[in-house]
C-alpha cells in the first residue's frame, strides 16, 4: 500500500522507506497484536511529498477500519526540501572541469545537515563515488583516489566562491 501510494505520485525524486518495523509478539505462527514502524518519505517537491502522505494517511485509515484495528498516526516532522544553489553548482561544475573530474547532478534524498543550513545559506553539495553506489551504510567504499579528487574539487569550490559574491 505505501509503495501504491509513493508510486501513484508520479515522481522519480520521491521515496518512500519504512525505517523500523516492531511486530508484537513476533513470533511465527501468532497474529501480531501489536505492530510498529516509521516512515521516511522525501521528495523535493513538498507539496507532492505532503500529498502522498494524505494518501498514505486515508489508506492506514481506511484499511484499520475494515479491520476493526486501532491505529495511531504521529507525525514527526515535514522539513521542507533543500534546493541546492544554481551558482554554487555552476560554481562545483568549473572546480570539476578544473580537476578534471567526471559530473553528474543529482538529488541526494539523504537527511543532510543542507536541509537547516539552507533555511540560512546558499548551499550545494558535492559527492564522491562510492562502490556499487551504496553509501550510508557500512560496506560503504571510495577509493583513495576518488577520496583525493573529491577534496580537490572542494578546495577548487571553496577558492572560486571566496572570490566570488555568492
Amino acid at each position: 500500500m505505501i509503495e501504491k501510494c509513493a508510486l501513484s505520485s508520479h515522481s522519480r525524486d520521491l521515496v518512500a522507506t519504512v525505517g523500523t518495523l516492531e511486530v508484537h509478539p513476533g513470533a511465527v505462527n501468532s497474529i501480531p497484536s501489536r505492530v510498529r514502524f516509521t516512515l521516511d518519505i522525501r521528495d523535493i517537491n513538498a507539496g507532492n511529498r505532503d500529498q502522498v502522505i494524505s494518501s498514505i494517511r486515508r489508506e492506514v485509515i481506511s484499511i484499520a477500519s475494515r479491520r476493526n484495528v486501532e491505529v495511531e498516526i504521529e507525525c514527526k516532522n515535514t522539513d521542507p526540501p533543500a534546493i541546492a544553489d544554481s551558482q554554487i553548482i555552476q560554481v562545483i561544475e568549473q572546480a570539476c572541469e578544473r580537476c578534471k573530474a567526471s559530473q553528474q547532478k543529482m538529488i541526494s534524498r539523504a537527511y543532510h545537515d543542507s536541509l537547516f543550513m539552507a533555511r540560512v545559506t546558499p548551499i550545494g553539495m558535492i559527492f564522491i563515488p562510492c562502490r556499487d553506489g551504496v553509501s550510508h551504510h557500512p560496506d560503504e567504499y571510495s577509493s583513495p583516489e576518488q577520496i583525493k579528487i573529491g577534496t580537490e574539487v572542494l578546495a577548487h569550490t571553496l577558492a572560486m566562491l571566496s572570490e566570488s559574491s555568492i
